[in-house]
């Protein structure tokens, strides 16, 4: 479901007027260009999800539907976003827009969203502290490929597709932040 409220304060923060095309077509279809990116993008993970448990339920048929759908919506969002903000710029221009938008998520947006989630159930409280936990990892990657200036990750990626925590290399006995056993990494081709 929308929620317009957690889209403007997404929105207020990683894209000005000018960059969301504003001045060329309006306010109103803006935002609906804006409220069509956060639904798709909505839909792909919550496609994604479908997939995963419709696989472990041995439904290979269906997870594969499913990962179509999502891919299908993926595409779907990324289209908005060129409308949103313009062309997608350079490797080296995504790495430093990269960088500044999980700068922000973790410094602006989700230590009050946090502090919000003190009264909700422990689960939704957890999730938002792990998520500040990964967003800080993801943010050191960036980070790292930026101010050494690699060219190349070279490094073996692994995902915890609990958390999105990221390892290097190799798979930790356990998620550093989740907790979560060997088995629920993957590896990024």
């Amino acid at each position: 479901m929308y929620n317009g409220a957690i889209f403007d304060k997404l929105q207020d923060i990683f894209w000005t007027s000018e960059s969301r095309g504003e001045n060329r077509m309006g306010k109103k279809i803006s935002d609906n260009i804006g409220k069509a990116f956060n639904i798709e993008s909505m839909a792909a993970a919550r496609n994604r999800a479908f997939a995963f448990q419709a696989q472990k339920e041995g439904r290979k048929d269906l997870a594969r539907l499913f990962r179509a759908i999502a891919d299908a919506k993926s595409a779907q969002a990324r289209r908005f976003l060129g409308h949103m903000k313009g062309k997608i710029g350079s490797t080296k221009e995504n790495l430093s827009e990269a960088l500044e938008n999980e700068k922000r998520a973790l410094e602006d947006i989700y230590p009050g969203m946090a502090k919000e989630a003190e009264g909700a159930p422990w689960a939704v409280k957890k999730a938002f502290n792990q998520t500040m936990k990964v967003s800080s990892r993801h943010l050191d990657l960036f980070r790292r490929v930026t101010e050494t200036g690699d060219s190349e990750v070279e490094a073996t990626l692994y995902v915890c597709r609990i958390c999105g925590y990221i390892s290097e290399n190799e798979v930790p006995d356990n998620c550093p932040v989740c907790h979560a056993v060997k088995g629920r990494f993957a590896e990024v081709a």
